[in-house]
This record gives structure tokens, C-alpha cells and sequence, in this order.
């Protein structure tokens, strides 16, 4: 959750990326770097364990800005990556679902407008009304909105319906595990 929050700082100033949809490219770039997905007991894709987070003070005392950032596994690279503010990212991880979630967060962070139409896109909460005056609240401010704001089982199945046909549509291959192509999240996060 610390990762999501860290992340959801950067959304307002992340430089244009191509659309998952429209970037064959990007597509043959995460084929080429993948491997078949291997086994794992466990469903464990998120540990932004608050340990994690203590490097992010060196890394903005350091400066560290610009560059090519590459990590491993899952979300706490989201923190590194708001901390350092790479030009390019990779996050490679041989768990094939910590793929399909970073690309249903890809996904988000292309089609949300900003923090606040981010976390009601992912969490199925309609967005204020206003969203240019949620550019600048705290984020304390935004998680109270969706913590108050009813859930909308209905939008969330059909934002994540729209989200899971782009992914399909990116031209990256998945295997018949995959085809959902993010088949355990839905249930995981409805509302």
C-alpha cells in the first residue's frame, strides 16, 4: 500500500508514454526480455514492506534523477521509481502475474486522468466530480474521498473489462494461464 501511495505522487508529472495498446515496441520489448513463468506457492505478488522504503531518503539526498532504472520483482520499485524519476523503467520478474499487474497499473496510469481517477478507476469508486481541484490535495484527502465514496461494483467490471481487452490487444503473448489475461486480480480487488 506504501508503494501505491508513493506512486500515486507521480502520476500528476509522468512524462508521455506510448499507449499499451499502440506500442508494438513496447510490446517486443517485454517479450524479448521475459521468460516462460515459473512456479511459485504463492500468490504473494505485493511486499512494499516498510523496510523497503529506507533507501528512498538516500536516493533523493543523492539526487538521483534521469537514467534507466531496472528492478526486480514486485511494487516496491514504484516507490524507487517516484524517488529517482528515471527516464526509462524495467521491472522484470519471473512470476508471469507480477507481470500482468504491472501492466493492469500501466494500463491505469495511461488511461487515468490524474491521482484521484486513478485510485476510483482502480478501486471502482466514480471520481469527483471536479477533478482539476484533486490535482494538489494530499493524499490523505484523496483516500478519505475513496474510502467514503460507495463502491460501483458495475464500473469496476467494466473499467477492468476495458483494461483487460487493451492489455490483450498489446500484441504481447500471453499463455492460456495468462488469457485472462490478469484472471485471479478481479476477484481480489472488486469492491
Amino acid at each position: 500500500m506504501v508503494a501505491l501511495l508513493l506512486l500515486l505522487q507521480a502520476v500528476a508529472a509522468r512524462p508521455a508514454v506510448p499507449a499499451l495498446r499502440d506500442s508494438i515496441p513496447f510490446a517486443r520489448l517485454v517479450e524479448q526480455l521475459s521468460e516462460s513463468g515459473g512456479y511459485f506457492d504463492t500468490d504473494n505478488l505485493i511486499s512494499n514492506e516498510s523496510s523497503y522504503l529506507h533507501v528512498v531518503p538516500l536516493i533523493r539526498e543523492r539526487g538521483a534523477r534521469g537514467g534507466a532504472y531496472v528492478g526486480v520483482g514486485p511494487d516496491q520499485n514504484f516507490s524507487y521509481i517516484t524517488a529517482s524519476r528515471p527516464a526509462i523503467a524495467f521491472i522484470v520478474d519471473l512470476r508471469r502475474d507480477n507481470r500482468l499487474l504491472h501492466l493492469l497499473f500501466k494500463s491505469l496510469f495511461e488511461t487515468a486522468r490524474n491521482r484521484i481517477d486513478f485510485l476510483a478507476l482502480l478501486f471502482g469508486r466514480q471520481p469527483p466530480a471536479d477533478l482539476a481541484a484533486w490535482n494538489n490535495k494530499p493524499l490523505t484527502e484523496l483516500l478519505d474521498y475513496i474510502g467514503r465514496t460507495p463502491a460501483d461494483t458495475a464500473r469496476y467490471r467494466r473499467v477492468h473489462a476495458g483494461l483487460s481487452k487493451g492489455i490483450r490487444g498489446s500484441r504481447l503473448l500471453f499463455s492460456q494461464r495468462d488469457s485472462a489475461p490478469y484472471p485471479r486480480f478481479p476477484a481480489q480487488f472488486l469492491p
